[in-house]
């Protein structure tokens, strides 16, 4: 059996370090640890779940594989089941910004004896930027994939400093500098539904709603100056 990955978990197997042990933390069907291990990207990997059930499935995967010694699979909550220098590149895939943000935030102890995180969020991407520069997490790659019309982007970052301009937590650095194919119709897609926001805000009455248009208003413009530089 071989596994094939999908466009999303492709992009984010491309970002890992190669050769380094990876952690895998909400592994669900643990497709990208058997992917790296297989494909022999990594010598061995942790697979991470809250739930039994997704470890389960992974466990069914790893054995039919027979990757039983290179790839252990443990239950627990996001970091706290690594050891410091145990993983030296760490993937979140599939979660909000806000529940990356906390797991990272729970394990400072092992976050920094990391070499790569690679961070597929669902939603919040800009508050996930915005955090690894404060937290001193260089932004070095970046992908955006579209994968049953819906855009999905994976950011990968190393310890070390870096000043993002608003557009820059906005958009992305790397995903502005490459001009990538797929950037425009992104940030197309994401006006319209900034807009869509702006004209329900319009009738509502509620304290704040002008400030809150004020900042729609203000990020449409930002996404339409970045529009013209691509």
């Amino acid at each position: 059996m071989k596994i094939k990955l999908s466009s999303r978990l492709a992009a984010v197997a491309s970002m890992v370090l190669k050769g380094s042990v990876n952690a895998d933390i909400g592994t669900d069907h643990g497709y990208l640890p058997t992917y790296l291990v297989s494909q022999g990207i990594c010598p061995y990997a942790i697979a991470s779940d809250v739930s039994q059930g997704p470890l389960n499935a992974a466990k069914d995967i790893v054995e039919l594989l027979a990757l039983e010694k290179k790839i252990d699979l443990r239950l627990g909550d996001g970091l706290k089941v690594l050891s410091p220098g145990e993983a030296e590149t760490i993937c979140i895939a599939g979660m909000g910004a806000s529940t990356i943000i906390k797991i990272l935030e729970g394990s400072p102890d092992v976050l920094i004896q990391v070499k790569r995180l690679v961070l597929q969020p669902m939603r919040g991407t800009s508050q996930l930027r915005r955090w690894l520069m404060e937290h001193e997490w260089k932004i070095i790659d970046e992908e955006l994939v579209l994968e049953g019309g819906v855009f999905y982007e994976i950011i990968g970052a190393q310890l070390g400093k870096c000043c993002l301009t608003e557009a820059e937590i906005e958009v992305g650095p790397v995903l502005m500098k490459k001009r990538h194919p797929l950037l425009k119709k992104y940030l197309q897609e994401k006006i319209t539904s900034l807009k869509c926001i702006g004209s329900n805000m319009e009738r509502g009455n509620a304290p704040g709603v002008k400030r809150k248009q004020s900042e729609v208003n203000a990020r449409i413009s930002m996404l339409k100056q970045v529009m013209e530089c691509l």
